[in-house]
């Protein structure tokens, strides 16, 4: 395929507890195989919370609003032009900092095929493979772990 041109409007947008998303490119809607791109707007006061992507490296870019960006234990406060650079396997969260919507567009590599375009794939996730019992205790281990150390930090 030599490109393919993406309106937004003719994307789904998926209602979510913290505003709404829409993911502009993942393999199966362009055939990416680099980048997952998605937009993200967050109603005031709600954010994405802690979370981490252990096989991606993203880029947050804020386009609107006011975004308290984590990355592990460091906060910043970004307005429309900043960006984050997360590396892969690193704790992160954006949150509203403001009282308007704010809009970030968030970039990932390499590309996943996920449905929900906030998490990425680690290995026991892949398709054909089960996700264990195990593997999501895990993960979830390591999620309360990291929110325990950004909560003593403060």
């Amino acid at each position: 395929m030599p490109g393919k041109f993406i309106i937004a409007n003719e994307t789904q947008l998926n209602i979510n507890d913290f505003g709404t998303s829409r993911r502009l490119s993942v393999p199966l809607n362009t055939g990416a195989r680099l980048l997952t791109v998605s937009e993200v707007n967050f109603d005031s006061g709600k954010g994405h919370n802690f979370h981490k992507h252990p096989n991606q490296e993203e880029v947050v870019l804020v386009v609107a609003g006011t975004v308290e960006q984590w990355i592990d234990r460091e906060k910043r406060i970004l307005s429309p032009g900043d960006s984050a650079f997360i590396p892969a396997d690193v704790v992160h969260a954006s949150f509203n900092a403001g009282d308007q919507p704010a809009k970030i567009i968030a970039i990932l590599g390499p590309a996943s095929g996920l449905t929900d375009m906030r998490w990425s794939m680690p290995p026991a996730m892949r398709p054909g493979r089960r996700y264990g019992r195990r593997e999501r205790r895990r993960e979830i281990t390591i999620l309360r772990s990291a929110l325990e150390a950004l909560q003593l930090s403060t």
